[in-house]
């Protein structure tokens, strides 16, 4: 059985994101909006097929066979960038080009090993797209459920890529993120960064 990569609650951080939410919006997509549904469902699904792909044969690719499988699909499904902008906030535009470069690589390759480590079996679970509605911002938030243990994430979709993920409705992983490692970067700056990021990689990969 996998563990799920989504179990601890955000904290009010997520009012301050460059894509702020309290809350998912309920509200039901307008017609001109129907085409960037449907485009973000099939992204999500295509995600999902993929990772249930590889939870399928789990055992028999190992850690290091799940990685090579799930980080092509983790890049062209997230917004790392975006993501890594929002967690580092107004300090991003101060770094260096280096500095940006080895935290983008550490956020990817840290993003696709917490999937590969813990999606690491199926015991018959499914992924089911439940609808769409509208996050804000231009943004999409596509509603799925694991089934069947009814566990509900919301994947927010701007420009064809997920810039955030939401487990119950609400909870922002995204906000999550930049609330653990604001201590780091105040007190270590972007390199001790990606070293927690790789520190945190390679215990996944154990």
């Amino acid at each position: 059985m996998y563990r799920y990569f989504l179990t601890r609650t955000a904290t009010a951080v997520a009012l301050a994101l460059v894509l702020p939410v309290t809350s998912v919006s309920m509200t039901v997509l307008a017609p001109a909006t129907a085409h960037a549904a449907s485009a973000a469902e099939a992204l999500i699904d295509n995600f999902h097929s993929g990772l249930l792909s590889t939870m399928k044969q789990a055992s028999s690719l190992g850690y290091s066979g799940r990685f090579k499988r799930i980080e092509p699909l983790v890049k062209r499904t997230f917004a790392l960038q975006t993501m890594m902008q929002v967690i580092v906030g107004p300090e991003w535009n101060g770094l260096s080009a280096a500095d940006r470069g080895a935290l983008m690589d550490a956020f990817g390759d840290w993003v696709v090993a917490n999937y590969a480590s813990r999606f690491n079996g199926w015991d018959g679970e499914s992924f089911v797209t439940t609808g769409t509605t509208d996050g804000g911002r231009n943004t999409v938030v596509v509603q799925t459920e694991i089934r069947p243990q009814n566990v509900k994430l919301g994947y927010r979709v701007l420009n064809g890529k997920v810039v955030d993920v939401y487990l119950s409705g609400s909870v922002s992983q995204l906000a999550q993120w930049r609330s653990e490692f604001a201590a780091v970067l105040k007190q270590q700056g972007a390199k001790g960064l990606v070293a927690k990021l790789r520190s945190s990689e390679n215990q996944l990969a154990k």
